[in-house]
């Protein structure tokens, strides 16, 4: 069996070298097709024109026919005794031995009382005799009272209930000052109360126009405002239903049934730059309306959707939860796009690609869909493009099929007539269900159309075309070579 490049005559086949480095060193630049034999990988190394170097295809040399068995040599002396095997694991616990019963403990702290026990049936012992009667009280209806104006520390007399035969008493809560004709008491709490004169707190009481008063604590079970007019400061009633407050004889805030407003449109703020309040809280479809419905945001179930209006943000963030900025020049630093479509951009600088995709049968790289498929094509099979412009599968075993033709990978499953994705060459892909040996080469496969193999073919008119190399077992590096060779 014999090679020949992909040209008509041998003139790109450079002999025979020894070493990869003795082929380096007397060719250290080559030029598309040419080929060698290298003796120590006992391969066919080809000069890859992209990389610029020299590549092991992975084809062996040729083999000439075996010679002649060789002299049975002298047997070698003795190897050396092994190592001592590991220790061999413990054996099982022998029966336990059958000492002396050991001394009895001392003895615990005495337990809890128990609950007393029922009351023992005994006979009742005789009745004892009958008490000498008392004095008769005396229920009187009246009393002798004299007027006493001049004691200032006096007590109210009270009785524990409405009727009956009851000690009196007293509380020093309740107290009588019969010089001043003041009664103090600790509090007071009144059903009802009409007072018709006299002052509260120096606020007279029980006149016809209602004046301002200071009360240094009032207590009530309810306090409705009886003016319509605004007060200087303070709540009166602006409608009914309503409450309103003034500040500074100017409407302020006012309060119906359903809503908490401002007593004029564009009115109080809420809070100020330097007294913020510390949450908003809103229910289930909260809603944000701005100018009676110029600007609208609703809220639904972890959503908050602009209904109304437009939503800015001018100030590109930083951070890789930052809100991302459509308009003007922007650096977006720590973004990550799941689909994004780019319809113009300038690259300056460095573009990374994640060499290990988090998840199976995804890529890392660009792909294109421009194209029909010609045929029913499975994910990750390798494609051509062919001359009526559909994506074919790939066959080692041709060279219309494998060699000067762009080698694509199928991103997706697709079928005749509809548009294909396909991944491009400069891609990391992974699929689960390869196993690859990491930094193996890759090649077109002749078994299977679209297949890949790590194995260089070798029949005659095969095609060896380098498609990639595995990264991991399950992860591969997409860059099909442009350079080729067929088996003779």
């Amino acid at each position: 069996m014999s090679y020949q490049a992909n040209k008509a005559t041998d003139v790109n086949d450079l002999g025979f070298f020894a070493t990869p480095e003795d082929l380096e060193a007397a060719y250290p630049i080559g030029a598309p097709g040419y080929y060698a034999l290298v003796g120590s990988t006992e391969t066919i190394w080809v000069w890859d024109s992209d990389a610029e170097e020299w590549v092991n295809s992975g084809t062996p040399i040729p083999s000439g026919p075996t010679g002649p068995a060789g002299a049975t040599g002298a047997t070698g002396a003795t190897g050396p005794t092994g190592a001592t095997g590991a220790t061999g694991p413990t054996g099982a616990t022998g029966p336990t031995g059958a000492g002396a019963t050991g001394p009895t403990g001392a003895t615990g702290a005495t337990g809890p009382t128990g609950a007393t026990g029922p009351t023992g049936a005994g006979v009742p012992g005789p009745t004892g005799p009958t008490g000498a009667t008392g004095p008769a009280l005396s229920n009187a209806t009246t009393a002798t009272i004299a007027n006493e104006a001049v004691d200032t520390s006096c007590f109210l007399i009270f009785v524990t209930a409405a009727t009956g035969d009851l000690p009196l008493k007293t509380n020093a809560n309740m107290s009588f000052n019969s010089s001043t004709g003041v009664a103090t008491f600790a509090s007071v709490i009144l059903t009802t109360a009409d007072i018709n004169g006299g002052t509260v707190d120096a606020t007279t009481i029980g006149i016809t126009t209602p004046a301002a008063g200071v009360f240094t604590t009032a207590v009530a079970n309810s306090f409705v405002p009886n003016l319509s007019t605004i007060p200087s400061n303070g709540m009166y009633l602006p409608a009914a239903n309503t409450l309103g407050w003034a500040i500074n004889s100017a409407a302020e805030l006012q309060l119906t049934e359903t809503a908490l407003s401002p007593a004029a449109d564009g009115g109080s703020s809420l809070g100020t730059t330097a007294l913020g309040w510390q949450n908003l809280f809103g229910n289930t479809g909260f809603v944000i309306n701005i100018e009676n419905g110029n600007w609208v945001a609703t809220h639904t179930s972890g959503i908050l959707t602009v209904g109304t209006g437009d939503l800015r943000v001018t100030n590109a963030g930083t951070n890789a939860a930052s809100v991302v900025t459509i308009d003007g020049s922007q650096t977006l630093g720590n973004k990550t796009f799941t689909t994004p479509i780019v319809n113009g951009a300038t690259l300056n600088g460095d573009l990374q690609i994640d060499g290990t995709p988090n998840t199976d049968d995804t890529w890392n790289g660009p792909s294109t869909n421009t194209f029909n498929a010609g045929a029913t094509i499975a994910q990750f099979d390798l494609v051509y493009l062919s001359s009526s412009s559909t994506w074919l599968l790939t066959d080692a075993d041709a060279v219309t099929t494998a060699g000067s033709v762009p080698i694509m990978m199928a991103a997706a499953s697709g079928t005749n007539t509809n548009p294909l994705r396909v991944i491009l060459p400069g891609t990391f892909v992974r699929n689960d269900a390869w196993n690859w040996t990491p930094g193996s080469q890759l090649y077109l496969d002749t078994a299977t159309p679209g297949g890949i193999t790590a194995t260089a073919p070798s029949g005659t008119d095969d095609v060896v075309k380098i498609i990639g190399q595995a990264c991991t077992a399950d992860v591969i590096f997409f860059n099909p070579s442009n350079d080729w060779l067929t088996v003779v």
